[in-house]
């Protein structure tokens, strides 16, 4: 009786499906990497166990272990060696190891920069329904990256990414809607998915979203103008690290449009605004007439040379004052006529300042 009964017990354990390999290592790896079933999350721990399931074929641990060396999880960060876990993955049809592994190529991140290459492996992924890679697909598109620009299957693969749930796709589908691009123009609808993308957990998609949201309620476009709502969909943007963001959040603060005048929280929002001869015009007008800051003609004289290099004619005109009656710097009356002259010809304005008038 016993032997069969040990024999019943081997059968069916014969009679199980077979565990894929390197799957027990995996799920341990995975349990410490997430914290899961009991474990305390501890990410350094994972990795080791990810390599050991990865060299053993599976196919979810090469994507977790690509991750690890991309980010660099457990082990110093690596991009070859990211790219090529990765590409283990995604030979055997790993829908995010194709994403990730698209990624790469579009960056150059471990292998040469190949946007041909990258979007072969975003439609891979999108033809299984990864969310991220119909919207890559609907990018590479709209921006002619890979593949000659076509504004309307741009707006399709941003629907699909859409209806997935993905509030990045959200957001450039309303970007489709807002600016015409492969379907018609309606505001509306624009604002209606500005307004889902802000519900997104991602920082970069709430800046994008609130930010394209304020520009709406600022202009009167798919909702009733509104500057109160506008500013504080800038300052939303402004607190997700939105550049153009902080820069209308520091002129709307400085002017009072839409909140009580801040010159000091103006002056801050403006000094953290990157790569815009607006703001460094503004910043050195700020040091210039002492606004929200202490006077400082030297620094406000750096900021309206800074600003002019990038194109500001109202910061020319300020650097040729300046030189002209030695305000931060020397007088240089040759400078002061140099400036003067390039600010008639340059005449360029900046509608995100202009845009709050």
């Amino acid at each position: 009786m016993r032997f069969f009964f040990i024999l019943a017990i081997l059968c069916g354990t014969l009679l199980l499906p077979a565990e894929e390999p390197g799957q027990q290592e995996y799920r341990l790896g995975l349990n410490l990497f997430e914290g899961l079933n009991g474990s305390v999350q501890d990410r350094e721990a994972a990795f080791p166990f990810f390599k050991q399931a990865a060299a053993r074929g599976n196919a979810d641990a090469q994507y977790r272990l690509g991750h690890c060396y991309e980010f660099g999880f457990g082990t110093p960060k690596e991009p070859a060696k990211a790219r090529e876990a990765y590409e283990q993955a995604a030979r055997q049809g790993h829908t995010e190891a194709l994403f990730r592994l698209g990624n790469c190529h579009y960056v150059g991140l471990g292998t040469p920069q190949d946007y041909a290459r990258a979007l072969e492996c975003f439609r891979k992924a999108a033809e299984q329904g990864n969310a991220d890679a119909l919207m890559s697909v609907g990018f590479c598109y709209e921006n002619g990256t890979g593949v000659e620009k076509n504004p309307k299957l741009a707006f399709e693969y941003y629907s699909k990414a859409a209806n997935a749930g993905l509030s990045l796709g959200q957001y450039y589908l309303g970007r489709c809607y807002y600016h015409g691009k492969g379907t018609t123009k309606d505001y509306a609808k624009a604002v209606e998915l500005f307004r889902k993308s802000i519900q997104s957990e991602s920082r970069l998609c709430r800046g994008l979203g609130y930010f394209s949201l304020g520009l709406c309620c600022l202009t009167g476009k798919g909702v009733e103008k509104n500057r109160e709502e506008a500013f504080r969909c800038f300052r939303n943007a402004a607190d997700s690290y939105h550049n153009e963001a902080r820069l209308l959040t520091g002129v709307m603060y400085l002017r009072g449009i839409g909140t009580q005048a801040d010159p000091a929280e103006a002056f801050r929002q403006l000094s953290l605004v990157r790569r815009s001869p607006a703001a460094d015009y503004l910043v050195g007008m700020c040091y210039f007439q002492g606004t929200g800051t202490a006077k400082n003609a030297k620094l406000a004289f750096q900021s309206f040379r800074k600003a002019a290099d990038g194109g500001s004619a109202d910061a020319m005109n300020m650097l040729a004052l300046c030189y002209r009656k030695g305000i931060g710097t020397s007088p240089n009356p040759d400078k002061s006529e140099f400036w003067k002259k390039h600010a008639a010809r340059s005449g360029r304005k900046f509608s995100l300042v202009h845009l709050t008038e």
